[in-house]
């Protein structure tokens, strides 16, 4: 079960740097007919990662305990990469004509950090919890 997750951590960071280089050169794209298909599912999988992200952020105040810890393990896995390949299908779908103006830029900046975040949550979860931990004893004890 542990090579699942470091094949899927390590699909996860190509998928982010994919995004990152699609990201940039989002505007000299030239899209083929049969990828746009992957571009027009990305409204069908947007809210999968955000209710993923939104379990993985309670994961963060919840007592930890070695079974607890697994599962959660895998939904921050399973939503960083979700939000990874949702964006990523969302810049596809951006190139497509017809679509332009100030709010697509947000929307592809704030799915971009979306994704982003995601990442970072799974990966650095341990430091986040115990800087957490920290502030809140300091804050309350």
């Amino acid at each position: 079960m542990k090579w699942i997750e470091k094949v899927a951590s390590s699909l996860a960071f190509a998928g982010l740097f994919l995004l990152g280089i699609l990201f940039v050169f989002d505007d000299k794209l030239q899209i083929p007919v049969w990828l746009q298909v992957a571009g027009r599912m990305h409204p069908l999988l947007l809210h999968l990662p955000i209710t993923l992200l939104l379990i993985s952020i309670v994961s963060y105040f919840i007592p930890s305990s070695t079974s607890t810890n697994t599962i959660f393990s895998y939904v921050r896995l399973f939503g960083a990469l979700t939000a990874i390949f949702t964006a990523i299908m969302g810049i596809l779908l951006a190139t497509e004509e017809g679509t332009s103006g100030d709010t697509l830029q947000w929307h592809k900046w704030s799915g971009t950090a979306v994704a982003i975040l995601a990442w970072i949550l799974y990966s650095l979860f341990n430091p986040i919890k115990n800087f957490l931990f920290q502030v809140v004893s300091y804050c309350f004890f």
